[in-house]
């Protein structure tokens, strides 16, 4: 993690001791799969849900932790099929071979559909199931 940011960790601690809500859903934009995990189990059983966002590539590693936290590491991206991340592949990789700044078009298309769902107890505030979502 960059050292310049605050600590997610010591963010989420902060954040959970003002916070009255039974049902808390995180999303953490981060890179690395495993900076997403390690908040996950730190937070497992004090939050209902944690889910990544960044890599625009959904994962298969949808679960509930020990305490009963919901978690997937990324859940993927919604938008063209055939693109760069929603980008046309060629202005994509254009722009990576000349490493300079230019305006990217959208991609064109069918489309699919990322997501992920959580059915979370409100009485507990647990998650008692997670379905990954593709269309």
């Amino acid at each position: 993690m960059n050292p310049v940011l605050h600590c997610p960790f010591t963010v989420c601690d902060r954040l959970l001791e003002e916070c009255e809500e039974k049902i808390i859903i995180v999303d953490f934009h981060a890179e690395a799969t495993g900076e997403k995990k390690g908040l996950a189990y730190w937070l497992d059983g004090r939050i209902s849900a944690l889910f990544g966002t960044h890599t625009h590539v959904q994962t298969a590693d949808e679960q509930i932790l020990p305490g009963g936290t919901g978690y997937i590491s990324d859940v993927g991206m919604t938008g063209p099929i055939q693109s760069v991340i929603g980008v046309r592949p060629e202005d994509a990789v254009q722009m990576m071979r000349s490493r300079m700044p230019m305006r990217l078009r959208f991609a064109e298309g069918p489309c699919r559909l990322n997501a992920v769902l959580f059915c979370v107890d409100e009485k507990t505030g647990k998650t008692a199931q997670v379905e990954r979502i593709q269309l």
